[in-house]
């Protein structure tokens, strides 16, 4: 079945970037504003050991939501893609996108390292389980 309802959840997580990426840019701000960084600083991305925290914060967050996502979003487009997309598979991408919103709320604000590392070993997991699952349902449908 051509499920494309994996469109919703692969756009919660693009809104989840855009809101990282104004937070980030916010903080960016706010630094500059406050002389805690430089413009020039931002030529390499290299701050002083004084740089606000919460804007490095932030801006690693950002990073890191265009790393493991990408296997998210490719996982996405290869359901819909080979009309392997069922309700299992769309509720394990809202788990995703939950998981990695909660991942990006720790991380740009209390940044408690367990809790977030549990919030991303979920994902992790979730998206992982996806991929199998996928490859395991094209092999039956492959009949090997």
């Amino acid at each position: 079945m051509n499920d494309i309802r994996l469109l919703f959840p692969m756009a919660a997580l693009v809104l989840v970037t855009f809101l990282v990426a104004a937070v980030m840019l916010i903080q960016r701000i706010a630094a500059t504003r406050n002389r805690r960084v430089s413009i020039g600083d931002f030529r390499l991305n290299i701050f002083a050991d004084d740089a606000p925290t919460r804007m490095l914060q932030a801006a690693r967050n950002y990073t890191n939501l265009f790393e493991m996502t990408v296997l998210f979003y490719a996982v996405c487009l290869a359901a819909i893609a080979t009309r392997m997309s069922d309700d299992l598979m769309v509720q394990l991408a809202w788990v995703y996108v939950v998981a990695r919103a909660v991942h990006s709320l720790i991380h740009i604000t209390i940044n408690n390292v367990l809790l977030r590392m549990t919030a991303f070993f979920a994902s992790v997991g979730v998206v992982g389980y996806m991929w199998v699952r996928l490859v395991s349902n094209a092999r039956a449908a492959l009949g090997a």
